[in-house]
């Protein structure tokens, strides 16, 4: 049985213990969280576990296989690093970090001692993205040349997501899945993203953005576009639309169908058009994997490396807004 801990158990983290438990796998040997009156939450959820208010504290006193950091965005790097250092493993929720020097900083820290660091992005245990795949990986569009991803709606954040110290960006919460799964509809090298933010007048200045579009040319020839937009009034319809040269796939939010639209190129202008179910969903898989990891018997389900690749992107969409939406390469990592 493997002993997890979790600091931040409110909101996602309370969900993070829960899920461990459920692997049958993992037990919950530690909960951390600044707020006292967390306690008797994690009583009730996590009974045995050993709850502190100092993550150092816990960290030094604990022997434990893996953490799990669930705090605000500007404190996942700070804390990995922290728990890196007490030869702890880390799981840390997405985004991996709000800058791409800080998270090349926590793939440093994991391998000067000797543990890993991975991270949370569990939208691609997502069926319907899981079923998108299939589809990509099977050929049946053929060569894809365009890639949408969005989301929207009226969203107000609230707390520290809501503030561009602590986020990051309107685009560093679901941009950071809809990065993700454009990286992997197209796999190839990002040549250059281009970055569009803007926040409404009645919007305060430390606040995040009230929309961000982002462009990213890949070395395929494709060009993938991510949405985020929380003043949409009507609200995104298209999770994300694939086209490529034998068919196009596209997936709604909110029909809750749970199926995908495909349409294929048959001969001449002749088209065919089907639906697809999404299949089981899993969402569990990211601890049963981590515990096959600890084992020995399977690779990380999600790479640091992959995942400090997103967070470039997202940075580099930043910069490039910065300079008028020019077309940037992705920062290159310092050699130390």
């Amino acid at each position: 049985m493997h002993k997890g801990a979790v600091i931040g158990v409110q909101g996602m983290g309370k969900w993070h213990a829960s899920t461990m438990r459920e692997t049958g796998r993992i037990r919950v040997a530690a909960l951390c969280d600044t707020d006292e009156k967390a306690r008797r939450l994690c009583a009730g959820e996590s009974p045995g576990a050993r709850f502190y208010t100092d993550a150092e504290k816990m960290l030094q006193r604990e022997q434990l296989d893996f953490v799990t950091i669930a705090l605000p965005h500007h404190l996942h790097a700070p804390m990995a690093k922290l728990a890196l250092q007490h030869g702890v493993n880390t799981v840390v929720e997405k985004p991996m970090a709000t800058t791409y020097e800080d998270a090349v900083s926590m793939i440093e820290a994991a391998r000067k001692n000797g543990r890993f660091v991975t991270v949370f992005h569990n939208r691609r245990l997502d069926p319907w993205f899981q079923a998108a795949m299939r589809v990509v990986e099977s050929g049946q569009l053929g060569k894809l040349f365009e890639i949408s991803v969005d989301f929207g709606g009226m969203c107000h954040m609230k707390r520290w997501r809501g503030l561009k110290e602590t986020m990051g960006g309107v685009m560093f919460d679901w941009g950071a899945h809809l990065v993700d799964w454009a990286l992997h509809f197209d796999s190839s090298e990002v040549l250059g993203v281009s970055g569009f933010l803007y926040r409404c007048s009645n919007t305060p200045a430390d606040s995040i953005e009230d929309t961000g579009t982002l462009t990213m040319r890949m070395a395929s020839g494709s060009a993938c576009n991510v949405s985020v937009c929380h003043r949409d009034c009507l609200g995104v319809e298209q999770r994300f639309r694939l086209v490529g040269e034998k068919g196009t796939l596209v997936d709604n939010w909110s029909r809750g169908a749970g199926e995908l639209q495909v349409g294929l190129l048959l001969d001449g202008w002749r088209t065919a058009q089907m639906q697809l179910p999404y299949g089981e969903a899993n969402w569990r898989g990211f601890y049963d994997n981590l515990a096959d990891h600890l084992d020995g018997e399977a690779e990380l389900m999600v790479t640091p490396e992959s995942a400090a690749r997103v967070v470039n992107v997202l940075c580099t969409a930043e910069r490039s807004n910065e300079q008028g939406g020019a077309m940037l390469p992705l920062e290159r990592a310092a050699r130390s």
